[in-house]
Parts: C-alpha cells; structure tokens; sequence
C-alpha cells in the first residue's frame, strides 16, 4: 500500500503546499458538483458523483492515486474513478461496508471502487490520523503568510497582451534561498477561463485585486 507518509518527506522538501500539494482538492469540507480528474483529501465529503484522476494525468500522485476522506456523508457511485488507487477513511466511518470485492456507501455500490483498494485509518495502525487536515491547514496559513510578504522576484518577464498566450518567464528569475520564484498577479487573471500550465520549478503566486 502507498502511504502517505512515504510521499510526504518528499513533498515537504520539494513541495510549498507541503501534504496538501498531494492532492488536487485539499480541504475540510467538499461538494462536487462536475467531474474532476484528480484526487481529494477531506474531513468530510457531504456530497458529489465523479472524482479520480485517469489516464496519463499529471494528476496522479507518485504511481497511483490515494484519495483520503475522514468522514462521507453521501457519494455517487461514480466516485474513485482511477484505475490504481487507495483509498482511506476515517477509523468511525461505518457507513462504509466492504462485501466481497465490492464497496458500499449507505448501502449504494461505488462502480469503482475494489475492497482491496479501500482502508480504513484503524487498519493500517498508525496510532493517529492518516492526515490531520486540522493541522495541514495551520501549515499552510503560516506558509501562506510567509509568501504573501515577498516582494517580486527580480528577472521576470511578463507578457498578457495575448489573452490566449498569456506567459510569465521565470527562466531569469532570481530564486530565494529556498529556490523559490515570487509573481505578483492580479487575480482576474488566475480566474479566466485558458488553462495555467507550468515548466519550472516551485513559484509562488501572491495574488491581488485591481
């Protein structure tokens, strides 16, 4: 089983968001409301039908996908669509039933989801939860306050009069001791519609409102 622990030094090191950069949704409470190629973690999942990342996706974390959710309160069985995936669950969530090869939610069948690829925090004994999302999110604050007082790397090239080609070039960037690249952007642009893709490595964007 891939546990989050042997994926979590890596990300502490390599990763700003630490734990929750593991993930595509990290957070206390989820609704989906479309389908989502990628992975959740969550202290309580109220709500929602497809999730899981497939295919080539960069999505997936390490060689599968491992989705960890504390508490469900509902599911649509189309829930955990990877083809290599663990799943986990809160050690109290006995609304979740295993029968033969098959899961169950509320007595609803998950599609998806295999027995062998569903554990239950009690099952793999840590002796504590597989994440504290609690303090994951104190993590993040504490970082999320740390980057946010960073000035603009020094070396960027900027160019938006292209709304379809849009780039920022941090190839000259100064990085910071934790070879970290700081971009201040105004946020009507992380919330258009074109697609954000990245080739470097970790850059931080504080974002302000115009």
């Amino acid at each position: 089983m891939t546990t989050v622990g042997e994926i979590a030094e890596d990300q502490n090191k390599h990763n700003a968001l630490g734990v929750a950069g593991m993930f595509n949704i990290f957070s206390k409470e989820t609704n989906i409301s479309a389908n989502t190629n990628g992975n959740v973690a969550t202290k309580t999942y109220h709500s929602g039908n497809e999730f899981g990342a497939r295919g080539k996706s960069h999505n997936l974390t390490a060689t599968k996908d491992v989705n960890y959710i504390e508490k469900i309160e509902d599911i649509g069985a189309n829930a955990f669509r990877a083809q290599d995936q663990t799943v986990v669950v809160g050690k109290d969530s006995d609304n979740v039933q295993k029968q033969g090869n098959q899961v169950f939610v509320n007595g609803k069948r998950l599609d998806h989801l295999h027995a062998k690829d569903l554990r239950k925090e009690d099952e793999i004994h840590l002796g504590h939860k597989y994440i504290d999302i609690d303090r994951e999110f104190k993590k993040l604050e504490l970082n999320s306050n740390s980057f946010a007082r960073n000035k603009q790397s020094e070396g960027m090239q900027v160019n938006f009069n292209d709304m379809n080609n849009r780039y920022i070039d941090v190839s000259n960037a100064k990085k910071d001791e934790f070879n970290n690249i700081y971009v201040d952007l105004d946020a009507q642009y992380l919330m258009a519609p074109q697609p954000i893709t990245r080739d470097c490595q970790i850059v931080c964007v504080n974002r302000f409102f115009s």
